[in-house]
């Protein structure tokens, strides 16, 4: 006995179609593409087309690339109605039949790309676009507005004649709707969908940065509220002598609407401001801010008017920057000059104050002098204690 090599079997299920042809409509003596896309080895195409009153026909040379992938064929009156399709096969005798797609020819011109919405910030250009096929095309762009009816456009926008038309965005032009009537040589004509006109106002501050008075060593923060789509923040600042320039990251925050600044000798002087940028790329920049640098404590809260009953404690408060401080309360009555406040007051030390409200001590008034380790004071505004 003798044994044989060894043969293998590979059993193939033959090529797949992964996109079927589509439907086509052209006008009459355009081009129509009928497209198949299969998987497979040593792949051959047998496209066929079909008449209103006949059977599947082997394409031949009155169309183009009949032997391969892509059909094209010539949009003539007899042909309307036709319908194509394609008998894939692969090296090993299998075959595989496309779904059949039909061919529609229109008699006049037909739209292939139809114009889109368009949005554009104020005074940029938005550019409306129709793609048609046919004989001799001319183009008519119309309008209309919110309240109107469709008119021809003018000399008032570029290309109205044309496959393109150019539209400066205004205001008045919000929502205004385009679209145009493509005409053949015959006469023939087709309009295009409508396409809106969206113009973009820009970003509006609502609240603007202000001025800020900081200790020195200590954080001024500048910060803008605006509103708007997709809002980014460009700080400028602007010293004594220079023009405005870009925040860099000797700040905090130079990107964001709020910005923080640490207040030194060197910027006391110095104005902020923001650009403030939507995703349209229209922008609008703030009023300026001043930074004022002390050189001794700040007092960012004042202490405020207390009305108390007869027995109820009024409690005085001062909030201050600065760097080692210390407080001083202070009392005036209604006939007496300021004096320090002493241990008949609680916190007469500290940033608040607390005093309990007697008849005798109606009308007063309290002032804290607020020292910093340097010996720099500043004094606050005098607040009145009016006791019921």
């Amino acid at each position: 006995s003798v044994t044989s090599n060894a043969a293998k079997l590979t059993v193939t299920t033959g090529p797949k179609i992964t996109t079927q042809p589509s439907n086509q409509t052209v006008a009459e003596g355009a081009t129509a593409t009928f497209k198949v896309v299969a998987t497979g080895t040593g792949l051959k195409y047998q496209w066929q087309y079909k008449t209103t009153t006949s059977g599947w026909t082997n394409s031949s040379s009155a169309t183009t690339g009949y032997n391969t992938a892509t059909l094209k064929v010539v949009g003539t009156a007899a042909r309307n109605g036709f319908q194509y399709r394609c008998i894939v096969k692969d090296s090993n005798g299998n075959s595989v039949t496309s779904n059949a797609a039909k061919l529609t020819v229109s008699s006049g011109p037909v739209i292939t790309t139809q114009p889109s919405n368009q949005t554009v910030a104020e005074g940029a250009t938005a550019t409306f676009k129709v793609v048609a096929t046919g004989t001799g095309l001319t183009y008519q762009w119309q309008y209309k507005t919110t309240t109107s009816n469709w008119t021809n456009s003018s000399s008032a926008t570029t290309g109205y004649n044309t496959a393109t038309l150019k539209v400066v965005g205004t205001t008045a032009r919000n929502g205004f709707q385009y679209r145009c009537i493509v005409k053949d040589s015959n006469g023939n004509s087709v309009t295009s969908n409508a396409a809106k006109l969206t113009v973009s106002t820009g970003p509006k501050i609502t609240t603007q940065p202000s001025n800020q008075t900081v200790a020195e060593g200590a954080t001024a923060t500048f910060k803008v509220v605006a509103s708007g789509t997709g809002l980014t923040y460009q700080w400028q600042y602007k010293t004594t002598t220079s023009n405005w320039t870009n925040s860099s990251s000797a700040t905090t925050g130079y990107n964001t609407a709020t910005l923080k600044v640490v207040g030194t000798a060197a910027r006391n002087g110095f104005q902020y401001r923001c650009v403030v940028k939507d995703s349209n790329g229209n922008s609008v920049t703030s009023n300026a801010a001043k930074l004022i640098v002390s050189s001794g404590p700040v007092i960012t809260t004042q202490p405020s008017n207390q009305t108390v009953s007869a027995g109820a404690t009024a409690t005085f408060k001062v909030v201050a920057t600065g760097t080692g401080l210390t407080y001083q309360w202070q009392y005036k009555t209604t006939t007496s000059n300021w004096t320090n406040s002493s241990s008949a007051t609680t916190g007469y030390n500290t940033a608040t104050l607390k005093v309990v409200g007697t008849a005798a001590r109606n009308g007063f008034q309290y002032r804290c002098v607020v020292k910093d380790s340097n010996g720099n004071s500043v004094t606050s505004n005098a607040a009145k204690l009016i006791v019921n």
